[in-house]
């Protein structure tokens, strides 16, 4: 879950202050909002930082900015909304993975990120840090992180996607009921309507969430399943094509040998030239 450390809306700095020179502690991230020109300084460079772009500091990284243009700041004040947060385990690792760290970027509409930090350091201050209160927390920086990933820009996007937190969760759903299932015979429009947004739109923001396509998420799923199947059961190659949604033998023959780099049959004879003196073998016609 993710908990956050320290929060800042809004926050200036003393007009004396013209350097952050320093490290946080073991663990936390601080994501900083500039909302002034601000200049990051990371290995020895500078960087700008334009009004309204944001920077994730990793745990253990040294946060070293100042401000670029101090007059033109509102009463000569240097201010930024920043978020000083750790994750204390099955919280948003994949997707801060997602974000590259100590480098600039730019989200769309972060007026309504502004808004989101507003809120969460309004919950800090006013409410006991009960079990719903944490994950209120945890949902609205997950959010957030989310929020950047999706609409950043970069050279490579030409469309921005706006994001919703219930539809992303729900993508999510589908995307955990579809491995746990893949025998079934899945498309993107069946996956599409599962979550509940159109086609073009799921697969977009699939890729984005979890950096590989719905398809390719399946297929890698359903060689795996068949390894299992392989491993643990004495059914053929054809059955196992079948349990695992490849209809076509022989496309699953191609599919699993691209996939690992031998042949179906292959990998039975290996795992049975192996001691299997302790392991079970099912039949799962009979179950």
């Amino acid at each position: 879950m993710l908990r956050i450390n320290e929060i800042g809306w809004n926050y200036s700095h003393p007009s004396g202050m013209i350097y952050v020179d320093q490290y946080d502690e073991p663990g936390s991230y601080f994501l900083g909002l500039f909302q002034s020109p601000t200049v990051l300084v990371t290995d020895g460079k500078e960087i700008e930082v334009r009004p309204k772009g944001m920077v994730l500091f990793p745990p253990g990284s040294k946060r070293c900015f100042y401000p670029k243009e101090r007059d033109t700041d509102p009463d000569g004040l240097w201010s930024n909304d920043f978020i000083k947060f750790h994750d204390d385990g099955d919280g948003a690792a994949e997707i801060l993975g997602m974000i590259t760290p100590m480098v600039p970027f730019y989200p769309e509409r972060t007026e309504h990120i502004s808004r989101v930090i507003k809120e969460l350091s309004e919950i800090e201050r006013n409410y006991i840090k009960t079990p719903e209160v944490r994950r209120l927390i945890n949902n609205r920086l997950e959010y957030i992180l989310l929020f950047i990933v999706v609409n950043s820009r970069d050279h490579m996007k030409t469309q921005l996607i706006n994001v919703n937190a219930a539809v992303v969760r729900k993508i999510k759903q589908t995307r955990t009921y579809m491995l746990e299932n893949p025998g079934q015979a899945w498309n993107i429009s069946k996956l599409a309507e599962m979550a509940g947004v159109s086609q073009s739109y799921f697969s977009r923001l699939y890729k984005k969430i979890f950096g590989t396509t719905p398809m390719k998420d399946l297929n890698e799923r359903r060689i795996e399943k068949a390894k299992y199947y392989f491993s643990c059961t004495v059914l053929s190659i054809k059955e196992v094509a079948y349990k695992t949604g490849f209809k076509d033998e022989y496309y699953f023959i191609h599919a699993f040998k691209a996939a690992t780099g031998t042949t179906p049959g292959n990998y039975c004879k290996l795992h049975q030239n192996n001691d299997t003196s302790n392991v079970l073998y099912i039949n799962e016609k009979d179950l």
